[in-house]
């Protein structure tokens, strides 16, 4: 029988944690991040908190990304049931 191994340290908090604690990073060697889920919540927080600048627009271009793909789409679907109307968006 092989042993494998089911925990792994937090980097961040020193503890020994099964690996579901962890979130997938196929990039790692054993497939999980290196910071435990309750470490990578509250490094991202503290991020979002020291960083409101960056956070707002990033969620700015997020809404302007989504909003552009809906009304594309609303194009493409209607133009044939209204293209008068449409004419005026292109």
């Amino acid at each position: 029988m092989t042993d494998q191994v089911t925990t792994k340290v937090c980097s961040t908090c020193k503890v020994d944690k099964t690996f579901d604690s962890f979130s997938k990073d196929a990039s790692k060697k054993q497939g999980i991040r290196s910071q435990c889920n309750i470490c990578n919540k509250e490094a991202a927080k503290a991020w979002r908190e020291a960083n409101p600048e960056r956070v707002k627009a990033k969620s700015k271009a997020y809404v302007n990304r989504l909003t552009d793909a809906y009304v594309a789409g609303l194009l493409a679907i209607n133009r044939d049931q209204c293209p008068q109307e449409l004419s005026t968006y292109d």
